[in-house]
């Protein structure tokens, strides 16, 4: 994706829009971060203000920027050219050690597509809908209603995808099967604001076995089941109890669960 700077002995851009887009790649090339591209926007805009249709392109590319960083609160996200096969954004939960592939703030894609740029920053380092808000003391791997074991992975993921499609108002397409969209729809399942209060930074759940929640859309499950569910996800047989004596499960059937 790389292109020659039109400064170099090389072939010149042939049009105005094509030199901005050629400045603007010699400064991406280098940046670290996205405040590092954004701050020499305007001394670029500078650069190219004799040439109207560099100058209006450049326009186009720092209002693109401009909304990607949200006027600098995501100044601080690093930019690698190679975060391997497939991986647009990486960040730890409650961190904001986020980082993104840099071709996404390539001219083309970051204008054209600013869309798409602007999930993967809210995706990877939002304190609203992203991993940065998210409490790494959650307790969320889950047996789902229909037996099926989840890793924590999948209801971070789910979480966040959950929640930036709804900030943007569409789901973003071309998103994995496995952890991601499952995991959107597992969350949507138990109720996203229930997930939050599990999930999220200040939680009021944070801490708490995430698994009770599927158990209280499940009347039937037995005691028995609860346990072994319990034990699969790193609940203690006292935290099974109390979670059986909140769902109303009646004392009898918790007899051999307390012995």
């Amino acid at each position: 994706m790389e292109r020659t700077p039109f400064t170099s002995s090389a072939e010149l851009p042939s049009s105005g829009a094509e030199k901005a887009d050629a400045l603007y790649r010699t400064y991406l090339e280098t940046a670290k971060t996205i405040g590092d591209v954004r701050k020499d926007l305007d001394r670029i805009l500078d650069h190219v203000s004799q040439d109207a249709q560099a100058h209006e392109r450049m326009k186009e590319i720092r209002d693109a920027v401009e909304t990607v960083s949200e006027g600098g609160v995501h100044d601080h996200v690093a930019l690698e050219s190679d975060l391997g096969e497939g991986v647009l954004g990486q960040n730890k939960p409650g961190t904001q050690e986020s980082v993104m592939r840099r071709d996404q703030m390539d001219p083309d894609a970051v204008v054209e597509h600013t869309r798409f740029t602007v999930d993967t920053v809210l995706h990877e380092d939002s304190e609203e809908e992203g991993h940065a808000g998210q409490d790494p003391n959650a307790r969320v791997a889950v047996i789902g209603s229909d037996g099926k074991p989840h890793k924590e992975e999948t209801v971070f993921e789910g979480n966040v995808v959950d929640k930036v499609s709804v900030r943007l108002g569409e789901e973003r397409e071309g998103l994995p099967e496995e952890t991601y969209l499952q995991g959107m729809r597992l969350v949507r399942e138990i109720g996203s604001d229930t997930v939050d209060s599990y999930v999220r930074k200040g939680g009021a759940n944070v801490g708490k076995p995430l698994q009770v929640e599927i158990w209280r859309k499940q009347p039937s499950i037995t005691v028995q089941e609860m346990l072994s569910q319990g034990r699969a996800v790193g609940m203690s047989s006292d935290e099974v109890l109390a979670a059986a004596r909140s769902l109303g499960k009646k004392q009898n059937e918790m007899h051999a669960l307390a012995a």
